[in-house]
């Protein structure tokens, strides 16, 4: 036996069985050689102990499994270093984490497991735990197992629900009604834990304000057999305070004075941390906002070039309302200076319109970012020497601030996505620098757009309604997999995913108004199929249409290129599409 260091240690314990193997006596350095794999030591077992829920954890440490030790090992022979390998259940990831000698792991060290593997959502996960000790003897050691077991785990994370919805002065106190939801970005709750919502304050029968008393409903509560017992709110009836931390059993009303003056108030949870925040607005906030200046003639009635936010929200919640403009020109194409202000969508039933406007506070500025007044005040200019073709313009309505960005855009932007591991990015080309991308990609599930091939600086994503947002969104919703066409416009903020085929027609293929589709094959690259054609000629095009088709040579597919020539026969048929270039070839090989 070539393990040495291993027969060393086992040669005197005649219990643990005979080692059978021959070994080399002239081996004078038997720590180099591989390491051994795990003995089984006579009475070292683990056992499950049943889930391990960390939520309900008293201390630093859970008791994970339960450990059997071996008794009566010679002297001066010990296990030490106990830990568990964990594999989780459908993946090849290995973990490894201390135990203790009573089958004690770290919560932090299980909890960290988890997070990684799946996230802090409180579900039950599966994993093979293998137990393992350094099985010692004189300073040497070799690597014992005790087995392997089925290990439960719960995440410690409070149960988040999808929704969660206002409940008091404002809507009667009622069970039953809805009307003003708490909702997070969209995104998984254990992602973004943050819910916000918009409520209006609440009146006397007379008008007069009122004092907003409430509490918060979780979804789950309008089913449940005690509605009033299941709801979030203050560890004191009364409560005043803007911000602070709620609780979930025995919760008592918040009570937001009617001498705050608010018209509307912002309700904030954190779920993850169990804590509130309550912001009262005492102004009415505009919900539309539209460019008024030199692209639309200074026109006090059109809203060509209007401001949303990515959200669709009320503007207490989401408050950044954005568009991207084009840069003015004069006759002649050139460009000129883009002096404007904003209008918020109720100047235009005022009566007062130029009275209403977001204005700078310096008539002609030129910054690209900070505090604007309401009024008939000064102009905001983006000066033409600023090369820019188009401008992205942003307000923060609650902060009372702009941000304008000149934009020439990149020729490239990059798709990337589950189909690629989230490692390959993929170029979508602007042909005119306008903001307006094309690629052709296999997609399969989800994906993101990014300005940079190797980083994920400045990424899009998803606003809902096949919009885009620069930052605080989810992953584009999952596709199936499949060959698309991708766009996106960055000037509107939208994008756009169609299956794209590519198919065979002609007398070839049994007439000129028959299709064969070919399968894309994405680990050749390629479009393909196997299928009998006449003598004749084909053509390929793209979703049965006329308007992108090919013909010419092999190594040369051109749009509307002549058709291809062939005689009778089965072929296996390989069209390459490069969608950035728009080159295209085929091959055709005989069965």
């Amino acid at each position: 036996m070539k393990k040495l260091s291993l027969y060393m240690l086992l040669g005197a314990l005649t219990f643990m069985g005979a080692c059978n193997e021959d070994f080399n006596e002239d081996v004078a350095a038997p720590q180099g050689w591989d390491q051994v794999e795990a003995i089984k030591v006579a009475g070292f077992t683990a056992k499950p102990l049943g889930t391990v829920n960390l939520g309900e954890a008293t201390g630093d440490s859970i008791a994970a499994l339960d450990i059997s030790l071996p008794k009566g090992l010679p002297y001066g022979v010990n296990l030490a270093n106990l830990q568990l390998v964990l594999t989780p259940e459908g993946s090849s990831n290995t973990y490894t984490i201390n135990a203790g000698p009573t089958g004690k792991v770290a919560v932090a060290d299980l909890q960290e497991v988890i997070n990684a593997e799946y996230g802090l959502r409180p579900d039950t996960r599966t994993f093979s735990a293998e137990l393992t000790a350094d099985y010692m003897d004189g300073g040497q050691a070799v690597v014992a197992t005790g087995g392997t077991i089925e290990l439960k785990a719960i995440a410690a994370a409070p149960v988040i629900e999808e929704n969660y919805y206002y409940v008091g002065a404002s809507n009667g106190w009622s069970d039953s009604d809805m009307s003003y939801p708490l909702r997070n970005s969209g995104a998984d709750v254990y992602e973004d834990p943050i819910f916000v919502g918009v409520v209006p304050g609440p009146t006397n029968e007379d008008g007069s304000r009122a004092d907003n008393w409430f509490k918060i409903a979780p979804e789950s509560a309008y089913e449940s057999e005690d509605f009033w017992g299941g709801l979030l709110g203050a560890a004191t009836d009364g409560e005043s305070a803007l911000q602070g931390r709620f609780v979930t059993k025995d919760a008592q009303a918040w009570c937001l004075p009617a001498s705050d003056e608010a018209k509307m108030y912002v309700l904030k949870l954190d779920m993850m941390s169990g804590t509130y925040e309550f912001t009262p607005y005492v102004e009415d906030l505009c919900d539309e906002y539209f460019y008024v200046g030199q692209l639309n003639g200074w026109s006090d009635s059109d809203q060509s070039y209007p401001l949303y936010n990515s959200s669709g929200e009320s503007a207490y919640i989401d408050p950044i309302f954005y568009t991207v403009i084009p840069a003015p020109v004069d006759g002649d194409g050139n460009r000129v200076d883009n002096w404007f202000k904003i209008a918020p969508g109720t100047a235009y039933e005022s009566g007062a319109f130029w009275d209403n406007l977001i204005c700078a506070v310096n008539d002609g500025d030129t910054s690209l970012k900070g505090e604007y007044m309401i009024g008939n005040g000064g102009a905001f200019n983006q000066p033409a020497s600023d090369g820019a073709t188009y401008y992205r313009l942003a307000i923060n309505v609650l902060a009372g601030t702009w941000e304008f960005t000149p934009m020439a855009f990149a020729e490239y932007i990059y798709e990337i996505g589950n189909e690629g591991g989230w490692s390959e990015s993929h170029p979508l080309r602007s042909a005119n620098y306008d903001g307006k991308y094309v690629g052709y990609y296999w997609l399969d599930g989800e994906y993101k757009f990014k300005p940079n091939e190797d980083n994920w600086d400045g990424d899009w994503e998803y606003a809902g309604d096949n919009k885009l947002v620069d930052t605080g969104g989810p992953n584009m919703p999952a596709v199936e997999p499949g060959f698309y066409k991708i766009q996106v416009d960055l000037t509107e903020m939208t994008f756009e995913t169609t299956p794209f085929v590519v198919s065979i027609i002609g007398s070839a293929n049994g007439a000129w108004d028959t299709d064969t589709d070919l399968t894309y094959n994405p680990e050749e690259g390629c479009f393909e199929v196997t299928t009998t054609l006449n003598d004749g000629e084909f053509k390929f095009r793209a979703n049965h249409d006329w308007s992108m088709n090919w013909g010419g040579e092999p190594d040369n597919l051109w749009q509307d290129g002549p058709n291809i020539p062939v005689a009778a026969g089965t072929y296996l048929i390989r069209f390459y599409f490069e969608g950035i270039t728009g080159m295209a070839m085929y091959s055709i090989e005989k069965k």
